[in-house]
């Protein structure tokens, strides 16, 4: 009978641990959430947009790149997991730090961050009317981009590989 109740209990903390892994990995994107962020992002470096007082004129799209996701997902991941908000991390780790241990080559790198927003449209609405963020989201150089989010936690990463 002891050894009943033991097997018991594995099993049911192994349905909570199973259950919190698969709560975590649904605070992040959906395929749907990812096609909608390629989708607006584009749809504003197609068209240009203003950012502040300024035209940013049109620029060629973006392609996704599941490398950058990653580095995106680490970010928004931390980020909500350790209560912060900002570009380094407390341990000092920044953008270049996260793509290098991914071992990503890039020559150019940028990162977007939101903290709020609940869907996908308005993290990139946000965005598009924040003067940096939207000049950064229209950079030319920038060939390639991943996206993430944990909670109300959101991530973009650019970059121009070095290919």
């Amino acid at each position: 009978m002891r050894l009943f109740v033991h097997i018991v209990f594995i099993l049911i903390m192994f349905s909570l641990v199973t259950s919190c892994e698969a709560q975590e990995l649904n605070n992040l994107m959906t395929n749907s959430d990812k096609r909608e962020m390629v989708r607006l992002v584009n749809q504003a470096r197609k068209m240009g947009v203003r950012c502040g007082k300024s035209w940013q004129k049109p620029v060629p799209p973006l392609k996704w790149d599941e490398v950058l996701q990653e580095a995106a997902a680490q970010k928004s991941s931390d980020m909500y997991k350790n209560k912060y908000f900002d570009h380094t991390s407390p341990e000092g780790e920044t953008l270049s730090d996260r793509l290098d241990k991914l071992q990503y080559d890039w020559k150019t790198i940028g990162e977007n961050l939101a903290w709020g927003p609940t869907d996908v449209s308005k993290a990139v609405d946000g965005w598009l009317k924040s003067e940096g963020h939207c000049k950064n989201l229209m950079k030319a150089e920038y060939t390639h981009f991943g996206a993430a989010q944990y909670g109300t936690y959101w991530t973009q990463v650019f970059a121009k590989p070095v290919k």
